[in-house]
């Protein structure tokens, strides 16, 4: 049996459930619930969905919530008033294969390894989750076969791999303390956020990532250096590209020009000079934004529809 009351304005407690000890799919979300979640949920052992993301439950979230939900398979939390108090060692019942959703609880410093457990998922949201310093050994390979990553906000350091062999499509790492180059990435590629880290480097091992669909890349305000390599044209789909405040120099590239679904070249406070190449064929191209003195553009230039 399926409950959805999702995207909803139904307010007040926890609704009773006992009824439904059959439940597979409790879904809550976006919502204006308030009050505790009663640990009562967690003897619904035939439930496989639990999502009471986007509400204003409050109290406190323990292993006893989850003590029978052995067929679990899809976890969201996020958006709600309550703490979560899970011991980093427990063992849950449970192996979540879709999403597992915990943004914006404090879950750190460290990662917490009863996540490690869970090998099958597809999606990993944990923004804003007070996590510092590295990732644990062998992250990459315990959740390859992720599509959605998003460790944003947070105070993660240490270098990405190489991660072409990945399955990742939607990556959210701002806001951390990443470093060194941005490697190549997943032909599934279609949203890439980077943006206030300390990324450095030239771009030429990201360059080398083939992703006919990637839309969108953000690695602003990092530290990368060099020039930029001539080597856009595999990104047929890319949309907008955001390279403001790092440190670039040399000539934009030509194959930029080719882009031909760009709509947004953000390429200012970086160190770009010469002549802007032919925009011609970006005929989408509704924003550049670059620093007026780079390449000798009038401010009425700079912002005006190629």
């Amino acid at each position: 049996m399926t409950l959805d009351l999702s995207y909803n304005q139904f307010w007040g407690s926890w609704p009773d459930l006992a009824r439904f000890s059959k439940l597979r799919e409790l879904h809550l979300g976006k919502n204006q619930l308030n009050g505790s979640v009663p640990a009562s949920v967690g003897q619904l052992s035939s439930l496989e969905h639990l999502s009471l993301s986007g509400n204003s439950f409050t109290g406190v979230i323990t292993e006893s919530h989850f003590l029978k939900l052995s067929r679990l398979h899809y976890l969201g939390l996020s958006g709600n008033y309550f703490s979560i108090n899970l011991s980093s060692d427990w063992n849950p019942p449970f192996q979540l294969t879709g999403l597992l959703d915990m943004s914006s609880y404090k879950l750190g410093p460290a990662f917490p390894k009863w996540i490690l457990t869970q090998t099958n998922l597809t999606g990993l949201y944990l923004s804003n989750a007070g996590l510092s310093g590295s990732l644990p050994n062998k992250f990459w390979d315990i959740f390859s076969g992720l599509f959605q990553l998003d460790l944003s906000m947070n105070q993660i350091h240490g270098k990405l791999p190489n991660l072409s062999t990945m399955s990742l499509s939607n990556v959210y790492l701002s806001s951390n303390l990443l470093s060194g180059a941005v490697p190549s990435f997943s032909p599934e590629l279609r949203k890439l956020y980077l943006s206030n880290n300390k990324f450095s480097e030239p771009l030429s091992c990201f360059c080398a990532t083939q992703a006919p669909y990637l839309g969108l890349i953000d690695i602003s305000e990092n530290q990368l250096s060099g020039e930029l390599p001539d080597y856009w044209k595999q990104f047929q789909g890319l949309e907008a590209l955001k390279l403001e405040k790092n440190k670039l120099s040399g000539k934009i590239p030509s194959s930029l020009g080719n882009l031909k679904r760009l709509t947004l070249l953000s390429l200012n406070a970086n160190n770009f000079s010469g002549e802007l190449p032919s925009l011609e064929n970006c005929t989408n191209t509704t924003s550049i934004m670059a620093s007026d003195d780079s390449f000798g553009l009038s401010s009425d230039e700079v912002g005006r529809c190629c």
